[in-house]
């Protein structure tokens, strides 16, 4: 199937699905300017890498996750070439166990079926069940890609209609979240462009050294923390003067 940039809706929606056209007819609504590639089904990162070059936008992972009792819901967007690390966000959203959200919820609250998750889907979302979380880095980017609920189609859409327009409209605020402050790049650790050290032992050593950039993590760690935590789970905390404390010794080699 050749991949042609259109601009907007198509002009025949026969064989499209009802919540793909509600898609249209949603951001028609706001006046908002995009454009469109359709193409065979895509249900990986990997496989839009073409419809990526075409569209000329960041294709951002959408992950659906839900805390170990299925009670909260989230839908996390980061970069596509980032990695998602499940301990890494359940620390900070203060749960047990994050987990990928079970596809009955996925379609329950956002009518979108695995393959097809999308920002847009939140539109569905009336109650209100369903949490944005947004990577910080993602925000860089001047357009992003994202399905209309349907992974038959990709849209370029500007960064700052997403933010100022669409999510507002769809009336889910955003929390915004700094993932990765320490990476793992074969066997070394980095913070940001700092270079902490190779191996577990040599990054551990370098905090020691530098309490400095230890305390600059615990900060970052300190302040994403409290803003992923849920009002009752803040109020519960501030009671018990529960901190967040960051050592050496929370530096592991898990991928």
């Amino acid at each position: 199937m050749e991949l042609t940039l259109e601009t907007g809706r198509p002009s025949d929606t026969t064989g499209r699905l009802e919540k793909e056209i509600r898609v249209y007819d949603f951001l028609d609504s706001l006046n908002i300017p995009y454009q469109r590639v359709d193409h065979e089904a895509l249900m990986t990162i990997e496989a839009c890498k073409d419809v990526d070059k075409i569209l000329d936008a960041v294709i951002c992972k959408n992950l659906f996750l839900c805390n170990r009792q299925e009670t909260n819901f989230y839908l996390l967007l980061l970069p596509g070439d980032k990695k998602f690390k499940t301990k890494e966000v359940s620390s900070q959203l203060g749960v047990a166990r994050l987990s990928f959200g079970n596809e009955t919820y996925m379609e329950k609250y956002l009518d979108i079926t695995p393959g097809s998750v999308s920002v847009l889907g939140l539109m569905n979302d009336k109650e209100h069940h369903v949490q944005l979380l947004i990577d910080e880095d993602l925000l860089k980017e001047p357009y992003i890609g994202c399905h209309p609920c349907i992974n038959t189609s990709s849209l370029k859409i500007d960064m700052k209609d997403m933010m100022e327009k669409i999510i507002p409209a769809m009336e889910h605020e955003p929390i915004f979240v700094k993932l990765d402050l320490v990476q793992k790049s074969g066997s070394w650790f980095n913070m940001g462009e700092l270079r902490l050290g190779q191996g577990r032992d040599a990054a551990k050593q370098y905090f020691r050294d530098h309490p400095d950039e230890a305390d600059k993590l615990e900060t970052a760690v300190r302040e994403n923390f409290h803003k992923l935590m849920g009002s009752q789970s803040r109020v519960a905390a501030k009671a018990a003067g529960r901190a967040v404390d960051v050592s050496a010794d929370d530096f592991d080699d898990e991928d």
